[in-house]
């Protein structure tokens, strides 16, 4: 004998009328579903009582109601007209009922047990008039009628749709609307209102092409969206929609589908494209929570697809002034996720024009959170890795609006590490605004941060003072006048390769100075060089960079050189 039905798709728990193959049952019985559990239960319409098992001839059994196992369901196989059973938990089903030892039910054995005794709490929802352990009232009836009544309209809408398609070879009806049913799946799993409308589908969701008479409209039962005929002509299997066997896709979720993608993103741009707010920010966290934890976000396949869904001229309008703080604040965290992947720079160097104002004027606002502003910060630095971009935002003055944050009476760390960044990498490009930074006092402000607790803030202002340093040799007497040398020391120290380089390069820097290379030896900064050449298993890279740095301090004056002698 054949398997019992794999588990269904998990659906909303209602009161209605059993789906499947009733003619199994005996005449006057009916099979219903208790909608606080979701187990089968029997009623005769003439006799108004209610059971949960029945005998062979058809009557109700006292007290052999057993009502399942929780996380189990029962369910009737349409083919074989055969009962089986579905272990949620577990995602396996079976023919043959699993064992339980509950309670019988309390009250009238043709009655449904109370909520909350002893039959584990299957009962239908209390209403008017019903009282606990008793039949259901006429009330009861009543609304069970209509909503069987219900379901039947939506049957024979579905069974109209489906051959509707199959009568115009899969089509989605004409350009001007058609049934709100239109291209519905065979088994019905995925309802209507999951779909966009024909009548909200003009055009192709990924080309923007027209729907016509001859170009005609097709959903996509992966994301629900219409596609013309062209980017949606391929199939394939979507078991966790219930289609076991190959059905119409776009291309772009026939990829993802392949590849295995957690998050389909036709169905969120298509949220970014929903004048909801809450939508547009539900679709933007969920795109950004993918790009935060999967490097498979930066595919080209992926990236190409997002591009033609036109998703970074979209962020830009979301990141505008006039959008709520909550899409605001999702849209900045999807473009700073996305920049840290070098994958996404060419498309977002072209939009660059449209992307850079309202990302700096969120940096800027005094609305926006500190985590908005963070993610902001990130953003347009990690963006400048672009060199296209870094021009821009030279034209553009974002330059003086980062030194404008770091001279702010409050830039904690994670905001800090990202505005040095961002300077860090438009002053090494750039020796006028490194120039900028110098003469607004920026090394009096950074050289205190980079004893910061955060590694990473430390190296992002080691960096942009190195940078400082090489252009502006009053920057090297500041570093040393408000206390920095002692962190470079502790910088030169680290067993984290990229903390000490960070601190080998600026020492490098500040040792263009002879006063400050004495200053670093007085400091302590030959033990940790001497200490890193004299290892066996040192790269030679770093050994020629110690040794490099030894001898400018050396040479700075005699002083210095006995003392790194002495070391």
């Amino acid at each position: 004998s054949r398997s019992p039905p794999s588990p269904p798709r998990p659906r909303r728990p209602r009161l209605r009328a059993r789906e499947g193959r009733m003619s199994s049952l005996p005449s006057g019985w009916t099979m219903m579903v208790d909608s606080s559990s979701n187990q089968p239960y029997y009623y005769n319409s003439a006799t108004g009582t209610t059971s949960w098992t029945l005998t062979e001839g058809g009557s109700a059994r006292p007290g052999a109601a057993t009502p399942l196992p929780n996380g189990w369901e029962a369910r009737f196989d349409a083919g074989s007209g055969r009962e089986y059973y579905i272990d949620h938990a577990r995602g396996v089903t079976q023919w043959t009922a699993p064992q339980a030892t509950p309670t019988p039910p309390a009250g009238n054995a043709y009655s449904l047990p109370a909520a909350g005794g002893g039959g584990g709490g299957y009962s239908l929802p209390p209403q008017q008039g019903a009282r606990p352990g008793s039949d259901l009232t006429a009330a009861d009836l009543a609304a069970i009628a209509a909503i069987e009544e219900a379901d039947s309209r939506e049957e024979k809408q579905r069974r109209a749709a489906r051959e509707r398609e199959e009568n115009n070879g899969g089509g989605g009806g004409s350009a001007g609307g058609g049934s709100e049913y239109d291209g519905l799946d065979g088994d019905g799993e995925l309802r209507a209102h999951e779909w966009v409308s024909n009548k909200d589908a003009n055009s192709c969701f990924l080309t923007g092409v027209k729907f016509t008479l001859t170009n005609r409209r097709h959903h996509c039962r992966y994301c629900g969206q219409c596609f013309a005929a062209a980017v949606s002509g391929k199939k394939i299997a979507i078991p966790a929609l219930g289609f076991k066997e190959p059905v119409r896709v776009c291309d772009t979720c026939h990829a993802q589908l392949e590849a295995g993608d957690p998050v389909c993103i036709s169905k969120e741009v298509s949220r970014l494209r929903d004048k909801d707010a809450t939508s547009q920010a539900q679709g933007l966290r969920a795109l950004a929570e993918w790009a935060g934890f999967d490097p498979q976000f930066a595919a080209k396949p992926l990236i190409d697809a997002l591009d033609r869904l036109g998703i970074f001229a979209r962020l830009a309008e979301l990141l505008a002034r006039e959008r709520p703080s909550n899409v605001q604040a999702a849209a900045a965290r999807l473009l700073a996720n996305m920049a840290y992947y070098e994958a996404y720079l060419p498309p977002l160097a072209a939009a660059a024009g449209e992307l850079l104002r309202p990302t700096v004027a969120l940096l800027t606002s005094s609305r926006s959170p500190l985590e908005t502003k963070t993610q902001a910060a990130r953003a347009l630095a990690l963006m400048m890795d672009d060199e296209a971009v870094r021009r821009l935002a030279a034209a553009e003055g974002v330059a003086g609006v980062l030194l404008e944050q770091l001279l702010g009476t409050d830039c904690p760390d994670a905001l800090l590490e990202w505005v040095a960044g961002g300077l860090t990498r438009l002053a090494s490009a750039d020796e006028a605004s490194a120039r900028a930074v110098a003469r607004a006092g920026g090394a009096f402000v950074l050289a205190p941060c980079l004893g910061s607790a955060s590694p990473a803030v430390a190296e992002e202002v080691a960096a942009l003072l190195s940078v400082l340093c090489e252009v502006d040799g009053e920057a090297r007497g500041q570093v040393a006048e408000v206390g920095g040398l002692p962190h470079v020391v502790a910088l030169l120290r680290s067993r984290t390769p990229s903390t000490r380089e960070a601190g080998l390069m600026l020492a490098r820097d500040l040792c263009r100075s002879s006063k400050v290379a004495g200053q670093l030896v007085e400091a302590g900064a030959a033990a940790p060089l001497l200490n890193a050449v004299t290892q066996p298993s040192a790269p030679a890279d770093l050994v020629a960079e110690c040794l490099r740095l030894l001898l400018a301090m050396a040479g700075a004056s005699g002083g210095a050189l006995s003392r790194v002698q002495a070391g």
